[in-house]
């Protein structure tokens, strides 16, 4: 078993819990980052490599994309 802080960026590069790794087990509430398809996971990866900043306006721009979607 590796340490806890390795354990974390492994997670996290395969988009799993960390409970996961350790159990094999998630909870069913939550969705594993594997189901998502390609564009998804490539877009997670993206921001999850960017700043709280970058983040933020990313957030934004998702959510305008939404409202307009909706308005369709």
């Amino acid at each position: 078993m590796p340490p806890a802080d390795i354990a974390v960026k492994i997670a996290n590069a395969l988009g799993v819990s960390v409970e996961y790794l350790v159990t094999g087990k998630e909870e069913k509430k939550q969705k594993s980052f594997l189901f998502y398809n390609h564009t998804i996971r490539s877009i997670i990866q993206i921001i999850s490599q960017l700043s709280e900043k970058d983040n933020e306006i990313i957030l934004e721009l998702a959510k305008i994309l939404k409202k307009q979607s909706e308005k369709l």
